[in-house]
């Protein structure tokens, strides 16, 4: 399986001599079944990895609680934000570790299901999704998660809080998720537009009142925001201006410059 997802042998001597290799495969078999890509295996792979050192997880079968999982998130969230670039956030760090080593532990049925009910409404439009629209395993996932996020936002139970839904409590239910974490407009917008289509299911289900998914609105996203901005015109000739010479690493080197320059190539 690693030798299909890494080219890198260290890193695959890593992955295959971590522990939980058994019950690492066998959740990335499971995914990769059900039509999980290359890429997203390589993060759940990542984020196995993550899970086991955070959440000290050893060959035993103890069960983890939600409250052990999220604080482990935070401290992995912590971390990472004195590492990464500028345009990540401790929300987004937080919540993709949840949802990978969440997924995870379930599938193992390491997990304190007690403490993360799913409403029957949800499971019901889940299944829609499975069965009717088609989505893949992954992308159910991440709307369950979503969904589960908003409900645990309200002390109603589900059935109560979507028959007496107003556009301004769905406004300050959002707000008060929304705060928690200081979320990207693509964030945000992908959090609207997963909620409203969930929305407009429950209202042909007569769950909530009609025009309740189409009052929310989603962030404007503006086109090419999230391509990272780079060096001036003048700061990329004095770097090529370095490497003028005969010597092969001065050639190299601008062979390199001049297609990440020309090309627009990535480091990757």
């Amino acid at each position: 399986m690693f030798d299909q997802l890494f080219q890198k042998p260290e890193i695959i001597r890593r992955y295959l001599n971590a522990p939980l290799l058994e019950d690492r495969l066998q959740y990335l078999t499971y995914r990769a079944k059900h039509g999980t890509k290359r890429d997203l295996l390589r993060t759940i792979s990542y984020y196995q990895m993550i899970a086991i050192t955070y959440l000290r997880l050893k060959h035993n079968e103890r069960i983890i609680t939600i409250k052990e999982l999220e604080n482990a998130a935070k401290h992995w969230a912590h971390h990472e934000m004195k590492l990464l670039r500028k345009g990540f956030s401790y929300a987004a760090c937080k919540d993709r570790f949840i949802r990978h080593a969440k997924n995870w532990l379930k599938f193992l049925g390491r997990i304190d299901a007690s403490r993360c009910p799913v409403p029957t409404q949800v499971t019901e439009y889940v299944d829609y999704l499975r069965k009717e629209k088609g989505l893949s395993e992954a992308t159910i996932s991440h709307r369950l998660f979503l969904l589960k996020k908003f409900f645990n936002q309200s002390k109603d139970k589900p059935e109560q809080l979507l028959a007496h839904l107003t556009a301004a409590h769905l406004d300050a239910l959002l707000m008060q998720e929304l705060r928690q974490g200081a979320y990207s407009r693509r964030t945000i917008s992908d959090h609207c537009s997963n909620l409203r289509m969930f929305l407009h299911y429950a209202e042909r289900r007569d769950w909530c009142r009609r025009g309740i998914a189409d009052s929310i609105q989603s962030p404007h996203l503006y086109k090419h925001e999230a391509l990272p901005s780079g060096p001036s015109l003048e700061e990329i000739q004095r770097l090529i201006n370095t490497t003028e010479g005969d010597h092969p690493l001065d050639i190299r080197d601008r062979a390199i410059i001049l297609l990440l320059a020309i090309y627009g190539f990535r480091a990757s």
